[in-house]
């Protein structure tokens, strides 16, 4: 392990530890042999598979080293805050603690323009890359940047014995490992940022509950926003940290992203409020709340439920915001001066940064409600985003999307009020829908105008059930409608004209992908290019979870309906069902009529 000391906390220029100064001379000004690591050795390089990537129009090269394109949303909010604290604080001192690559360093070095970076990794093998990453950006010369190879405790413990305090420190830890939050907190300046991350989608889940208590002191059951509950348990864990050293922080901005899923949070030391406290759910009427520590014994939910265990308590958690609004908006005119906004790049951050910038309205309250479940308890078709969200605010009020997930609304309106206002919606719509059918009656002027067959008094898209099934199925979405239309008969044409069987056509189509792979991919090694990377499905936990409601409440309905049914609870229907399945019966057993 190479370890090395650093000149006081003073010196912004601090001696290079580069692939041309891997000795046994200790980096500390009073040098004598008492002030030697006593681990320090030579470095031996060691070559490794030189793959290279491009981030922001800088190539580097990834080795060995764990890289995900997926995570660069991440970096960029990482390079924008640190640019953030340069321009208004003047100087920049970065400590990248789990540097991998040196991708993080490399940016923050050339996008956020850092007096000095110290690029950490307890790997030696990623030497030469990060030496090589650093170098095409700032030689090793200029006293801008130091690689170092420790476990992240131990290099942040080092550099606060000596007193040599950090601006800005970017821990990308992986799973849930919360153990440096101390050494961090001591090591950064106070009004200092701390940018950390947590990968643990089980604990926030609600499915390792003892885990997340021993890793941050907090114990999670299932919520259905899970993934905010992630964020918050991340930052309660620091909060409780920075308690016990007398500190306060702030969440300037916390970021989901389903592809690990990962949790980065930025932090900022100061003196503030504590918002640490317990979050109660009801699964009877969804209603969440915050419960403070002297209320434990006292937990009750405004509707009043007597069904036991209805209320799911998870915490200690913060409960206060997750961003803050000024900031983000720092943030999001940076990344438009930087021309960030509108590069047609994937990862939309411009979207991102607005979305966030909405979640940071005081009114709102924690966690963010799903579509589906509101749908699911007015027993209504799933109303539209924009919809809901237009007929929340002339209720007076407030709401916005969340970040975490596309199908979620952020509002301070309870969960009584959503489902009555879905309602409305559906009611509404049906309303439209009938006087549309109205004034496209094709009836004669001697017919009534109220008049409907069999004399019923609903129309037939509501008799359809007035969603997107019946919007199809009377060609009220035309596009769909002839699309469906089309996909059939090409696949009749395909099955049926074609005699071919759908084993055999499957296997044909695979055979032929295969072999285009296998020529795609020699070809890209004789032309020394990149092969594409294999693509990943990654499936929420969230999404997952929401799945299996819908499922059981679905399986629940229906078995309710079949018990209905065979109680003679609703004679109509009752031999309706009688009938409908004596005729499939009879038509089952029709024979062939014989030629």
């Amino acid at each position: 392990m190479t370890s090395t000391r650093f000149p006081a906390m003073g010196s912004l220029s601090p001696p290079i530890l580069s692939s041309s100064f891997h000795n046994n001379k200790t980096l500390n000004p009073n040098n004598s042999p008492s002030h030697r690591p006593s681990n320090l050795r030579p470095f031996t390089a060691i070559i490794s598979n030189s793959h290279y990537e491009t981030e922001r129009g800088f190539r580097f090269e990834t080795g060995d080293t764990f890289f995900r394109h997926e995570s660069a949303t991440g970096r960029d909010l990482g390079v924008l805050a640190a640019a953030l604290y340069k321009k208004s604080n003047s100087t920049l001192r970065v400590l990248d603690a789990m540097c991998g690559c040196g991708i993080r360093s490399l940016r923050y070095l050339a996008e956020a323009e850092a007096d000095f970076v110290l690029a950490n990794d307890a790997n030696e093998n990623c030497n030469c890359v990060i030496v090589s990453n650093l170098s095409s950006v700032s030689s090793a010369d200029n006293g801008r940047w130091m690689v170092n190879h420790a476990v992240a405790n131990r290099v942040l413990a080092e550099r606060y014995v000596d007193r040599d305090l950090f601006d800005f420190i970017d821990v990308d830890s992986f799973g849930s490992d919360s153990s440096f939050f101390r050494c961090a907190f001591d090591t950064v300046k106070l009004g200092g940022l701390l940018y950390v991350t947590s990968t643990d989608g089980f604990s926030s889940g609600g499915h390792r509950p003892n885990h997340s208590l021993a890793a941050y002191g907090a114990y999670i059951r299932p919520l259905p926003y899970s993934n905010e509950i992630g964020l918050r348990m991340l930052i309660g864990g620091a909060v409780r940290e920075a308690s016990v050293l007398g500190y306060h922080i702030t969440p300037l901005f916390s970021y989901y992203s389903y592809h690990g899923p990962v949790f980065r949070v930025l932090l900022r030391l100061n003196r503030g409020k504590l918002h640490y406290r317990f979050i109660a759910y009801c699964e009877s009427c969804g209603h969440s709340q915050a419960i403070s520590w002297d209320k434990l014994g006292q937990m009750k939910c405004p509707c009043g439920s007597d069904v036991p265990d209805s209320l799911v308590v998870s915490g200690p958690l913060w409960t206060g915001p997750l961003h803050c609004a000024s900031y983000l908006t720092e943030m999001h005119d940076l990344a438009g001066e930087w021309g960030w906004l509108d590069d047609g790049m994937k990862n939309d951050l411009d979207k991102l940064l607005r979305r966030m910038i909405d979640e940071s309205d005081l009114n709102l309250p924690f966690g963010y409600i799903q579509l589906d479940e509101i749908a699911s308890r007015a027993k209504v078709n799933s109303p539209r985003l924009m919809t809901i969200m237009s007929a929340i605010q002339q209720e007076g009020y407030s709401v916005s999307r969340s970040h975490i997930s596309n199908n979620a609304i952020k509002t301070n309106c309870p969960m009584s009020e959503c489902v009555r206002i879905a309602k409305q919606i559906q009611n509404d719509s049906h309303d439209v829908c009938d006087h549309v059918e109205r004034d496209n009656s094709t009836y004669s002027t001697s017919t009534s105008s109220g008049y409907r067959l069999f004399d019923r008094r609903s129309t037939i898209h509501q008799l359809m059930g007035g969603g997107k099934a019946a919007d199809v199925l009377l060609w009220k979405r035309r596009r769909i409608s002839l699309g469906i239309i089309v996909i059939a008969t090409v696949a009749w044409l395909i099955f049926e004209r074609s005699g071919l069987s759908f084993l055999t056509i499957c296997s044909n189509v695979l055979l032929f992908l295969i072999v285009l792979r296998f020529l795609h991919a020699n070809y890209a090694s004789l032309r020394d290019k990149q092969i594409l990377a294999l693509p990943e499905l990654v499936l929420s936990e969230e999404m997952v979870n929401y799945a299996a409601a819908t499922f059981r409440i679905k399986v629940n309905y229906v078995l309710l309906v079949a018990h209905d049914i065979t109680l003679g609870k609703d004679f109509r229907l009752f031999f309706m069902v009688c009938g409908h399945n004596s005729i499939i019966y009879l038509s089952s057993n029709q024979k062939p009529a014989e030629v």
